[in-house]
């Protein structure tokens, strides 16, 4: 799993000349977004140094961000997992309120919607977060 906002793309294995990806996206806070065609973005890498360049820096970026989500998600709790989930998408958001159930965020951690509530809580009870409806929303 990994995240990607405004400050990125999706898409990475096109930087490398893929033609094909298995990668799904799921779009899961509302907001707009622009589009490439493969051919557009092949030719801006061949004759833009700048945006190669860029695209070179964001692909090691976004791996470092894979890396260290498998560092974490093998090294650390859910509560801490689900806290640096929570704040990492609140660095993609413009609003404190984040629009996610906590079916999205069983999903994306790997665990069962009432681990999620549990987890939730204690960040609740600690001061760390409120839930605007503590079925679903943060």
């Amino acid at each position: 799993m990994a995240t990607i906002g405004r400050e990125g793309c999706s898409g990475v294995q096109a930087v490398f000349g893929a033609k094909i990806s298995s990668v799904r996206l799921l779009v899961q806070t509302p907001g707009s977004a622009a589009k490439m065609s493969r051919k557009a973005f092949t030719r801006a890498m061949g004759s833009m140094p700048f945006f190669r360049s860029l695209m070179f820096a964001y692909v090691q970026a976004f791996l470092e961000q894979v890396l260290v989500s498998v560092a974490c998600n093998g090294a650390h709790s859910l509560k801490e997992r689900l806290a640096r989930w929570l704040l990492m998408m609140r660095d993609r958001s413009d609003d404190d309120a984040l629009q996610i159930t906590q079916n999205l965020l069983a999903e994306m951690l790997g665990v069962q919607r009432p681990t999620i509530t549990n987890a939730a809580g204690e960040l609740e009870r600690a001061g760390l977060i409120a839930r605007a409806d503590s079925k679903s929303r943060y």
